[in-house]
């Protein structure tokens, strides 16, 4: 807790005018603004918007001292508080955060106009407070609403039955859109809280990151969570850095088996003959296991692999060269 002032206050702050020092805008090192929506995820469709009691859109605001200002283990008794002033001039006070070193201020809504109608776009007005210089400005824009698209994981079926003794592909959606993109990974232990896995930042434009083998534990329930930021503005070359823009959480179960995770038996649900002779075939199968389209003359005739693919989901569209079947008159689908 923040340590309450006493009547000492008056002394301490003459003696403190020649100890402590001075306020400037170096003792702000970084500030992050940033608008939120929140995905989850319960099969292999699209995830959904949390419950709206859980407020699935929110806004967050963070401020970090730099770490000459940290240094002073008294600087919370000079530095009084933060505030921020929204587009509108509605002023909020921000909560000290003692275990990061600065100043956090966050507000939820249940939908994407319930929170632009209180945080529309603009400039942020952010003020740090000093018993002894007085108040210090920042000002952050925020750019219009411009979330990012639900990460949606595409190997959701994969991912119920992984194999922890072998290199694991997550998968998900591509990143659509304008502005600096980057993409975090987090799998945590769905008892414990505990982190198994986590990376980023990752490139916006990639899909796919490998989980090494041994980094999960056999016949245990993680949740998993891809998240996407875009950023709008961006500002490092100058202190303090300032940052904003949007982000976009997706969570989802992912669980590790014992034993290897044998795939289910991939069908064909559907086929057709293309103008130009080739064989479009459409599947159902098990994300990330090889699938191995096979022919055959007759039924009683050696089956000959014609192609070979690992699918990212558990539909996949197979097209097989009208120069490939041949003679074959029987397909048949392996997945190891």
């Amino acid at each position: 807790m923040k340590r309450p002032f006493t009547s000492f206050l008056g002394t301490w702050l003459g003696s403190a005018m020649l100890l402590a020092p001075a306020v400037c805008a170096e003792d702000v090192g970084a500030i992050f603004l940033f608008k939120a929506v929140w995905y989850e995820q319960n099969n292999a469709g699209d995830p959904e918007l949390i419950p709206s009691a859980d407020e699935p859109y929110d806004i967050t605001a963070d401020v970090y001292l730099t770490d000459e200002t940290l240094s002073d283990p008294d600087w919370d008794l000079w530095i009084s508080g933060m505030t921020v002033r929204t587009p509108s001039s509605q002023t909020h006070a921000m909560r000290t955060d003692y275990e990061e070193g600065g100043f956090d201020y966050y507000d939820g809504a249940v939908s994407q106009q319930a929170l632009s109608s209180k945080y529309g776009s603009g400039s942020y007005r952010f003020t740090l407070s000093s018993y002894i210089t007085g108040d210090t400005r920042y000002d952050v824009p925020l750019a219009s609403d411009d979330y990012p698209p639900a990460p949606r994981c595409t190997n959701f079926d994969a991912a119920q039955r992984v194999d922890p003794t072998k290199d694991f592909t997550l998968r998900w959606a591509p990143f659509t859109g304008e502005g600096e993109r980057e993409i975090w990974i987090h799998i945590t232990d769905s008892e414990t809280g505990e982190f198994a896995f986590y990376a980023g930042p990752i490139d916006g434009a990639e899909t796919a990151i490998e989980i090494p083998a041994g980094m999960l534990t056999p016949d245990t329930t993680y949740w998993a969570w891809i998240s996407f930021t875009r950023y709008t503005h961006l500002s490092y070359q100058t202190l303090p850095e300032t940052y904003s823009g949007f982000d976009a959480y997706n969570s989802f179960p992912l669980k590790a088996t014992s034993g290897g995770s044998a795939p289910d038996p991939a069908v064909i649900t559907a086929y057709r003959v293309l103008e130009n002779g080739d064989l479009e075939l459409t599947a159902a199968c098990t994300a990330d296991h090889p699938l191995t389209v096979q022919g055959a003359g007759a039924l009683n005739a050696p089956w000959s692999d014609l192609q070979t693919t690992t699918p990212a989901s558990s539909q996949i569209v197979l097209i097989v060269p009208e120069a490939t079947l041949g003679d074959r008159l029987f397909v048949r689908l392996v997945q190891d």
